[in-house]
Protein backbone atom coordinates (compact mmCIF):
# COMPACT_ATOMS: atom_id res chain seq x y z
CA UNK A 1 0.00 0.00 0.00
CA UNK A 2 1.42 3.44 -0.79
CA UNK A 3 -0.27 6.31 0.51
CA UNK A 4 0.01 9.18 -2.12
CA UNK A 5 0.14 12.56 -2.76
CA UNK A 6 0.34 13.50 -5.68
CA UNK A 7 3.79 13.22 -7.15
CA UNK A 8 5.16 12.64 -3.24
CA UNK A 9 5.35 9.54 -1.47
CA UNK A 10 4.01 10.56 2.21
CA UNK A 11 4.21 7.11 3.78
CA UNK A 12 5.56 3.34 2.64
CA UNK A 13 2.65 1.03 3.10
CA UNK A 14 2.68 -2.27 4.41
CA UNK A 15 2.69 -5.10 2.87
CA UNK A 16 0.86 -8.01 4.84
CA UNK A 17 1.50 -11.73 4.18
CA UNK A 18 -1.19 -13.61 3.01
CA UNK A 19 -3.37 -15.70 5.40
CA UNK A 20 -5.83 -17.82 5.58
CA UNK A 21 -9.37 -16.47 6.74
CA UNK A 22 -10.19 -17.81 10.18
CA UNK A 23 -13.23 -19.25 10.61
CA UNK A 24 -13.35 -20.96 13.96
CA UNK A 25 -14.66 -20.00 17.36
CA UNK A 26 -14.00 -16.98 19.56
CA UNK A 27 -10.48 -15.26 18.99
CA UNK A 28 -8.58 -12.23 21.03
CA UNK A 29 -8.99 -8.58 19.95
CA UNK A 30 -5.65 -7.66 18.66
CA UNK A 31 -4.44 -4.15 20.80
CA UNK A 32 -4.94 -1.46 17.74
CA UNK A 33 -1.05 -1.05 16.38
CA UNK A 34 -1.60 3.27 15.36
CA UNK A 35 0.82 3.83 11.87
CA UNK A 36 3.06 6.37 12.12
CA UNK A 37 2.00 9.69 11.00
CA UNK A 38 3.66 11.01 7.48
CA UNK A 39 5.60 13.69 7.63
CA UNK A 40 3.52 16.62 5.53
CA UNK A 41 5.44 17.76 2.56
CA UNK A 42 5.04 21.49 1.58
CA UNK A 43 3.21 22.35 -1.96
CA UNK A 44 1.61 24.74 -3.16
CA UNK A 45 -1.58 26.34 -1.82
CA UNK A 46 -4.63 24.63 -3.07
CA UNK A 47 -7.39 27.26 -4.89
CA UNK A 48 -9.71 28.85 -2.51
CA UNK A 49 -13.14 26.31 -2.16
CA UNK A 50 -16.40 28.23 -2.98
CA UNK A 51 -20.00 27.75 -3.37
CA UNK A 52 -21.16 24.60 -5.29
CA UNK A 53 -23.32 24.81 -7.92
CA UNK A 54 -26.37 22.10 -9.29
CA UNK A 55 -24.79 21.93 -12.61
CA UNK A 56 -22.68 18.54 -13.84
CA UNK A 57 -19.28 20.49 -14.99
CA UNK A 58 -17.51 18.20 -17.89
CA UNK A 59 -13.92 19.62 -17.06
CA UNK A 60 -12.07 16.93 -14.76
CA UNK A 61 -8.19 17.45 -13.74
CA UNK A 62 -5.98 15.57 -12.15
CA UNK A 63 -4.39 17.88 -9.48
CA UNK A 64 -0.68 18.63 -9.30
CA UNK A 65 -0.48 19.33 -5.87
CA UNK A 66 -2.54 17.21 -3.38
CA UNK A 67 -5.45 19.19 -1.70
CA UNK A 68 -4.53 16.76 1.36
CA UNK A 69 -2.08 14.89 3.71
CA UNK A 70 -3.05 11.26 4.10
CA UNK A 71 -1.80 9.17 7.22
CA UNK A 72 -2.97 5.93 7.76
CA UNK A 73 -3.97 3.24 10.29
CA UNK A 74 -4.37 -0.51 10.81
CA UNK A 75 -7.57 -0.91 12.49
CA UNK A 76 -8.17 -4.76 13.08
CA UNK A 77 -8.80 -8.04 10.93
CA UNK A 78 -12.13 -7.86 9.06
CA UNK A 79 -13.61 -6.79 6.11
CA UNK A 80 -16.50 -4.36 4.22
CA UNK A 81 -16.14 -1.50 6.82
CA UNK A 82 -18.38 1.24 7.06
CA UNK A 83 -17.50 5.03 8.96
CA UNK A 84 -19.24 7.58 10.58
CA UNK A 85 -18.18 10.57 12.70
CA UNK A 86 -19.75 11.59 16.11
CA UNK A 87 -20.74 14.53 16.97
CA UNK A 88 -16.89 15.85 17.66
CA UNK A 89 -15.62 14.39 14.85
CA UNK A 90 -15.05 11.22 16.51
CA UNK A 91 -14.52 8.21 13.96
CA UNK A 92 -17.20 4.70 14.77
CA UNK A 93 -16.60 2.21 12.54
CA UNK A 94 -18.30 -0.87 11.60
CA UNK A 95 -16.58 -4.11 10.39
CA UNK A 96 -17.19 -7.80 9.96
CA UNK A 97 -15.80 -11.26 9.24
CA UNK A 98 -18.07 -13.03 6.68
CA UNK A 99 -17.39 -16.84 7.87
CA UNK A 100 -19.79 -19.83 8.35
CA UNK A 101 -18.87 -19.91 11.72
CA UNK A 102 -16.99 -17.54 13.94
CA UNK A 103 -18.51 -14.70 11.63
CA UNK A 104 -18.39 -11.43 13.69
CA UNK A 105 -19.89 -7.86 13.35
CA UNK A 106 -17.65 -5.63 15.24
CA UNK A 107 -17.46 -1.45 16.09
CA UNK A 108 -13.78 0.34 16.44
CA UNK A 109 -14.66 4.03 18.44
CA UNK A 110 -11.25 6.49 17.68
CA UNK A 111 -9.68 7.20 21.01
CA UNK A 112 -7.37 9.31 19.98
CA UNK A 113 -4.03 7.31 19.42
CA UNK A 114 -6.13 3.95 18.21
CA UNK A 115 -9.55 2.23 18.37
CA UNK A 116 -11.36 0.98 21.46
CA UNK A 117 -12.88 -2.14 19.55
CA UNK A 118 -16.03 -4.36 21.18
CA UNK A 119 -17.99 -7.35 19.47
CA UNK A 120 -21.44 -6.17 18.48
CA UNK A 121 -23.01 -9.43 17.21
CA UNK A 122 -21.31 -13.04 16.22
CA UNK A 123 -23.03 -15.29 13.60
CA UNK A 124 -23.06 -16.47 9.79
CA UNK A 125 -23.51 -12.51 8.31
CA UNK A 126 -22.88 -11.01 4.94
CA UNK A 127 -21.67 -7.73 3.67
CA UNK A 128 -21.70 -4.86 3.55
CA UNK A 129 -23.00 -3.72 6.48
CA UNK A 130 -23.24 0.38 7.63
CA UNK A 131 -22.84 2.56 9.94
CA UNK A 132 -24.60 5.96 11.47
CA UNK A 133 -24.48 8.26 14.60
CA UNK A 134 -27.53 9.22 15.54
CA UNK A 135 -28.44 11.98 18.50
CA UNK A 136 -26.43 11.44 21.36
CA UNK A 137 -23.87 10.18 19.71
CA UNK A 138 -25.48 6.72 19.60
CA UNK A 139 -24.21 4.15 17.04
CA UNK A 140 -26.59 2.04 15.21
CA UNK A 141 -25.04 -0.63 12.66
CA UNK A 142 -27.02 -2.64 9.97
CA UNK A 143 -26.18 -6.36 8.01
CA UNK A 144 -27.69 -9.48 6.79
CA UNK A 145 -27.99 -12.25 9.23
CA UNK A 146 -28.24 -15.87 7.37
CA UNK A 147 -29.94 -17.05 10.90
CA UNK A 148 -28.23 -20.27 10.34
CA UNK A 149 -25.43 -21.90 10.23
CA UNK A 150 -26.15 -23.05 6.56
CA UNK A 151 -27.77 -21.03 3.59
CA UNK A 152 -31.80 -21.32 3.84
CA UNK A 153 -34.18 -19.58 1.35
CA UNK A 154 -37.04 -18.87 4.15
CA UNK A 155 -34.10 -17.68 6.59
CA UNK A 156 -32.03 -14.88 6.05
CA UNK A 157 -32.94 -10.77 7.08
CA UNK A 158 -31.64 -7.36 8.02
CA UNK A 159 -30.65 -6.98 11.55
CA UNK A 160 -29.80 -3.66 13.25
CA UNK A 161 -27.54 -3.15 16.01
CA UNK A 162 -27.54 -0.06 18.80
CA UNK A 163 -25.45 0.88 21.46
CA UNK A 164 -27.18 1.27 24.98
CA UNK A 165 -26.32 1.67 28.05
CA UNK A 166 -25.64 -1.91 28.60
CA UNK A 167 -23.84 -2.70 25.61
CA UNK A 168 -24.88 -3.58 22.02
CA UNK A 169 -28.79 -4.56 21.70
CA UNK A 170 -29.12 -6.84 18.61
CA UNK A 171 -32.82 -7.33 16.47
CA UNK A 172 -33.58 -8.95 13.80
CA UNK A 173 -36.30 -7.00 11.17
CA UNK A 174 -38.42 -9.99 10.84
CA UNK A 175 -40.16 -10.27 7.24
CA UNK A 176 -40.22 -13.12 4.75
CA UNK A 177 -37.86 -14.32 2.81
CA UNK A 178 -34.15 -14.13 2.69
CA UNK A 179 -33.58 -10.55 2.44
CA UNK A 180 -31.71 -7.47 4.08
CA UNK A 181 -28.99 -7.72 1.15
CA UNK A 182 -27.20 -4.77 0.02
CA UNK A 183 -28.29 -2.76 2.95
CA UNK A 184 -27.65 0.56 3.96
CA UNK A 185 -28.81 2.29 7.30
CA UNK A 186 -29.28 6.05 8.14
CA UNK A 187 -30.81 7.60 11.32
CA UNK A 188 -33.06 10.63 11.82
CA UNK A 189 -33.62 13.34 13.99
CA UNK A 190 -35.50 11.90 16.34
CA UNK A 191 -32.88 8.58 16.90
CA UNK A 192 -35.04 6.11 14.83
CA UNK A 193 -33.30 3.62 11.87
CA UNK A 194 -34.01 4.30 8.06
CA UNK A 195 -32.76 1.17 6.13
CA UNK A 196 -32.58 -0.08 2.34
CA UNK A 197 -32.07 -3.60 1.54
CA UNK A 198 -32.43 -5.37 -1.75
CA UNK A 199 -34.77 -8.90 -1.29
CA UNK A 200 -33.16 -10.73 -4.17
CA UNK A 201 -34.34 -12.31 -6.96
CA UNK A 202 -31.76 -14.80 -6.70
CA UNK A 203 -34.09 -16.42 -4.12
CA UNK A 204 -37.59 -15.91 -6.16
CA UNK A 205 -38.56 -12.93 -4.73
CA UNK A 206 -40.27 -10.58 -6.79
CA UNK A 207 -40.35 -7.40 -3.63
CA UNK A 208 -36.70 -6.17 -5.07
CA UNK A 209 -35.52 -3.18 -2.90
CA UNK A 210 -36.76 -3.12 0.16
CA UNK A 211 -37.23 0.15 2.90
CA UNK A 212 -37.49 -0.76 6.68
CA UNK A 213 -38.40 2.04 9.31
CA UNK A 214 -38.17 1.38 12.97
CA UNK A 215 -41.09 4.34 14.55
CA UNK A 216 -39.79 3.33 18.57
CA UNK A 217 -42.37 0.04 18.73
CA UNK A 218 -42.13 -2.09 15.64
CA UNK A 219 -40.80 -1.87 12.38
CA UNK A 220 -42.23 -1.97 9.15
CA UNK A 221 -41.08 -3.06 5.58
CA UNK A 222 -42.17 -1.84 2.29
CA UNK A 223 -40.98 -2.38 -1.17
CA UNK A 224 -40.50 0.08 -2.85
CA UNK A 225 -41.74 -1.25 -6.24
CA UNK A 226 -38.42 -1.55 -8.29
CA UNK A 227 -39.63 -5.25 -9.31
CA UNK A 228 -37.43 -8.20 -9.22
CA UNK A 229 -34.02 -7.21 -8.23
CA UNK A 230 -30.37 -8.80 -7.46
CA UNK A 231 -28.55 -8.48 -5.02
CA UNK A 232 -24.76 -7.21 -5.64
CA UNK A 233 -24.88 -4.47 -6.72
CA UNK A 234 -26.07 -1.80 -3.66
CA UNK A 235 -28.74 0.61 -2.46
CA UNK A 236 -28.29 3.87 -0.84
CA UNK A 237 -30.73 5.58 1.69
CA UNK A 238 -30.44 9.46 2.95
CA UNK A 239 -33.18 11.34 4.36
CA UNK A 240 -34.35 14.84 3.51
CA UNK A 241 -35.25 17.93 5.42
CA UNK A 242 -38.57 15.94 6.80
CA UNK A 243 -36.90 12.82 7.44
CA UNK A 244 -38.26 11.41 4.28
CA UNK A 245 -36.46 8.53 2.72
CA UNK A 246 -34.53 8.81 -0.33
CA UNK A 247 -33.39 5.50 -2.10
CA UNK A 248 -30.83 5.02 -5.09
CA UNK A 249 -30.60 1.54 -6.37
CA UNK A 250 -29.49 -0.62 -9.76
CA UNK A 251 -31.79 -2.17 -11.97
CA UNK A 252 -30.24 -5.97 -13.00
CA UNK A 253 -32.92 -6.10 -15.94
CA UNK A 254 -32.14 -2.84 -17.65
CA UNK A 255 -28.72 -2.21 -16.46
CA UNK A 256 -30.28 1.65 -15.55
CA UNK A 257 -29.57 3.75 -12.28
CA UNK A 258 -32.75 4.43 -10.39
CA UNK A 259 -34.22 7.23 -7.67
CA UNK A 260 -36.74 6.25 -5.39
CA UNK A 261 -38.73 9.05 -2.91
CA UNK A 262 -41.33 8.37 -0.27
CA UNK A 263 -44.43 10.85 -1.00
CA UNK A 264 -47.49 10.71 0.71
CA UNK A 265 -49.18 8.51 -1.83
CA UNK A 266 -46.46 6.21 -2.47
CA UNK A 267 -42.93 5.32 -3.92
CA UNK A 268 -42.02 7.59 -7.25
CA UNK A 269 -39.03 5.97 -8.79
CA UNK A 270 -37.26 8.29 -11.56
CA UNK A 271 -34.33 7.17 -14.05
CA UNK A 272 -31.31 8.58 -13.02
CA UNK A 273 -29.18 7.36 -16.17
CA UNK A 274 -29.55 4.63 -18.71
CA UNK A 275 -26.33 5.36 -21.30
CA UNK A 276 -25.26 1.95 -21.20
CA UNK A 277 -24.78 -0.57 -18.17
CA UNK A 278 -24.97 1.98 -15.79
CA UNK A 279 -25.95 2.61 -12.21
CA UNK A 280 -23.78 -0.08 -9.84
CA UNK A 281 -22.46 0.68 -6.43
CA UNK A 282 -24.26 4.05 -5.74
CA UNK A 283 -23.93 6.49 -2.90
CA UNK A 284 -26.66 9.12 -2.53
CA UNK A 285 -26.39 12.44 -0.57
CA UNK A 286 -29.06 15.24 -0.17
CA UNK A 287 -28.29 19.43 0.20
CA UNK A 288 -29.50 21.78 1.66
CA UNK A 289 -32.10 22.38 -0.94
CA UNK A 290 -33.00 18.40 -0.89
CA UNK A 291 -31.43 18.38 -4.54
CA UNK A 292 -29.71 14.64 -4.61
CA UNK A 293 -26.32 14.02 -5.31
CA UNK A 294 -24.79 10.53 -6.60
CA UNK A 295 -22.07 9.04 -7.40
CA UNK A 296 -21.92 5.35 -9.10
CA UNK A 297 -20.05 2.79 -11.86
CA UNK A 298 -20.67 2.69 -15.39
CA UNK A 299 -19.10 -0.29 -17.07
CA UNK A 300 -16.92 0.70 -20.13
CA UNK A 301 -18.81 -0.30 -23.01
CA UNK A 302 -17.30 -3.69 -24.75
CA UNK A 303 -15.94 -4.50 -21.08
CA UNK A 304 -17.09 -8.21 -19.00
CA UNK A 305 -20.24 -7.01 -16.74
CA UNK A 306 -18.69 -10.19 -14.65
CA UNK A 307 -14.93 -10.84 -12.96
CA UNK A 308 -12.12 -7.76 -13.60
CA UNK A 309 -13.73 -4.84 -15.87
CA UNK A 310 -12.83 -1.40 -16.26
CA UNK A 311 -15.54 1.84 -16.14
CA UNK A 312 -16.30 5.24 -14.95
CA UNK A 313 -16.91 6.69 -12.29
CA UNK A 314 -20.09 8.80 -12.60
CA UNK A 315 -22.03 12.09 -10.54
CA UNK A 316 -25.19 12.97 -10.94
CA UNK A 317 -27.16 15.71 -9.67
CA UNK A 318 -30.79 17.06 -10.27
CA UNK A 319 -31.08 20.01 -11.85
CA UNK A 320 -33.74 22.39 -12.89
CA UNK A 321 -33.62 20.62 -16.88
CA UNK A 322 -33.84 17.16 -15.17
CA UNK A 323 -30.50 14.63 -14.30
CA UNK A 324 -26.89 15.91 -15.25
CA UNK A 325 -24.69 13.30 -15.38
CA UNK A 326 -21.02 13.31 -15.51
CA UNK A 327 -17.99 11.06 -15.89
CA UNK A 328 -15.17 12.03 -13.32
CA UNK A 329 -12.94 9.00 -13.54
CA UNK A 330 -12.12 5.92 -15.21
CA UNK A 331 -11.04 2.71 -13.14
CA UNK A 332 -9.41 0.21 -14.94
CA UNK A 333 -9.59 -2.99 -12.16
CA UNK A 334 -12.63 -3.37 -10.76
CA UNK A 335 -13.66 -6.84 -9.75
CA UNK A 336 -17.11 -7.39 -9.85
CA UNK A 337 -18.91 -10.85 -8.66
CA UNK A 338 -19.75 -12.52 -5.22
CA UNK A 339 -16.43 -12.35 -3.70
CA UNK A 340 -16.02 -8.65 -5.52
CA UNK A 341 -16.96 -4.89 -5.45
CA UNK A 342 -19.44 -3.73 -3.48
CA UNK A 343 -20.04 0.31 -2.53
CA UNK A 344 -17.32 1.41 -4.36
CA UNK A 345 -18.04 5.10 -4.23
CA UNK A 346 -19.17 7.16 -1.11
CA UNK A 347 -19.99 10.71 -1.34
CA UNK A 348 -20.61 13.85 0.68
CA UNK A 349 -20.92 17.32 0.95
CA UNK A 350 -18.13 19.33 1.87
CA UNK A 351 -18.16 22.52 4.41
CA UNK A 352 -19.30 24.38 1.48
CA UNK A 353 -21.79 22.63 0.20
CA UNK A 354 -19.26 21.00 -2.90
CA UNK A 355 -19.98 17.19 -3.43
CA UNK A 356 -16.89 15.18 -3.28
CA UNK A 357 -16.46 11.05 -3.05
CA UNK A 358 -14.15 8.78 -2.73
CA UNK A 359 -14.11 6.05 -5.48
CA UNK A 360 -11.94 2.30 -5.73
CA UNK A 361 -11.36 -0.48 -7.75
CA UNK A 362 -8.42 -3.20 -6.56
CA UNK A 363 -5.63 -1.20 -7.18
CA UNK A 364 -6.12 2.17 -6.60
CA UNK A 365 -8.05 4.62 -4.02
CA UNK A 366 -9.23 8.24 -5.12
CA UNK A 367 -10.97 11.27 -4.08
CA UNK A 368 -13.02 13.57 -6.85
CA UNK A 369 -13.45 16.53 -5.72
CA UNK A 370 -15.89 19.89 -6.92
CA UNK A 371 -14.14 22.87 -6.14
CA UNK A 372 -17.35 25.71 -7.48
CA UNK A 373 -16.19 25.41 -11.07
CA UNK A 374 -14.69 21.87 -12.00
CA UNK A 375 -14.15 18.61 -10.57
CA UNK A 376 -10.42 17.51 -9.83
CA UNK A 377 -9.18 13.93 -8.88
CA UNK A 378 -6.40 12.75 -6.15
CA UNK A 379 -5.09 9.62 -5.17
CA UNK A 380 -5.33 8.65 -1.66
CA UNK A 381 -3.61 4.99 -2.09
CA UNK A 382 -1.76 2.43 -3.99
CA UNK A 383 -1.48 -1.26 -3.38
CA UNK A 384 1.67 -2.41 -3.38
CA UNK A 385 0.47 -5.98 -4.56
CA UNK A 386 -2.11 -6.45 -2.08
CA UNK A 387 -5.53 -6.01 -3.82
CA UNK A 388 -7.99 -3.62 -2.08
CA UNK A 389 -11.43 -4.75 -0.92
CA UNK A 390 -13.14 -1.80 -3.68
CA UNK A 391 -15.55 -0.78 -0.57
CA UNK A 392 -14.87 2.60 0.24
CA UNK A 393 -16.41 4.82 2.91
CA UNK A 394 -16.20 8.44 3.28
CA UNK A 395 -17.43 11.19 5.94
CA UNK A 396 -15.65 14.65 6.69
CA UNK A 397 -15.61 16.63 10.00
CA UNK A 398 -16.46 20.48 10.95
CA UNK A 399 -12.53 20.66 10.24
CA UNK A 400 -12.89 19.98 6.90
CA UNK A 401 -10.84 16.59 7.90
CA UNK A 402 -11.74 13.60 6.04
CA UNK A 403 -12.44 9.92 7.48
CA UNK A 404 -11.98 7.14 5.28
CA UNK A 405 -12.20 3.36 5.98
CA UNK A 406 -11.46 0.27 3.30
CA UNK A 407 -10.55 -2.79 3.01
CA UNK A 408 -6.26 -4.20 1.97
CA UNK A 409 -7.26 -8.29 1.24
CA UNK A 410 -5.76 -11.34 2.18
CA UNK A 411 -8.03 -13.93 1.33
CA UNK A 412 -10.76 -14.28 -0.81
CA UNK A 413 -12.71 -17.11 -0.54
CA UNK A 414 -16.81 -18.40 0.03
CA UNK A 415 -18.36 -17.09 2.05
CA UNK A 416 -16.55 -13.78 1.98
CA UNK A 417 -13.38 -11.69 2.15
CA UNK A 418 -10.84 -11.36 4.68
CA UNK A 419 -8.05 -8.39 5.49
CA UNK A 420 -7.14 -6.00 7.25
CA UNK A 421 -9.75 -2.84 8.11
CA UNK A 422 -7.65 0.43 7.34
CA UNK A 423 -8.61 4.00 8.45
CA UNK A 424 -7.14 6.78 6.20
CA UNK A 425 -7.20 10.53 8.12
CA UNK A 426 -6.86 13.61 5.05
CA UNK A 427 -6.15 16.64 6.73
CA UNK A 428 -6.80 19.93 4.23
CA UNK A 429 -3.36 21.11 3.57
CA UNK A 430 -3.12 25.00 4.09
CA UNK A 431 -0.29 27.76 2.62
Amino acid sequence: MKILQKRWLLTAGIVLALVGAACGGGETTPAPRPAAAPSPTSIATPPPVTEATPTAPTEVIEVEEARFQWEAFDVDEGAKPAIALGGKGTPHIAYMREALSGGFVKHALWNGNGFDITEVARGYFYGPLDIDVGPGDVPQISWHDHQASSFRPDLGDATRAILTDSGWQVETVRDDGHDGWDNRIVVDSQGRPHISAVDPAQFGSSSGVEYYFFDGAQWTVESIGAGPINYEWGTFIALDSQDSPHITYFSTSTGELFYATRTDSGWVIETVDSEGDVGRFSSLVLDGNDNPHIAYFEIEPGAPSTGTTSGYVKYAVRGDSGWETTRIDKLESVFIGMLGARNITSILLDNSGNPMFSYADEDVIKLAYFDGSRWNTETIVTSDGVPFGQLTSLDIDADGVLHLTYTEVTKRSQPGISGTVKYVRGTPISG
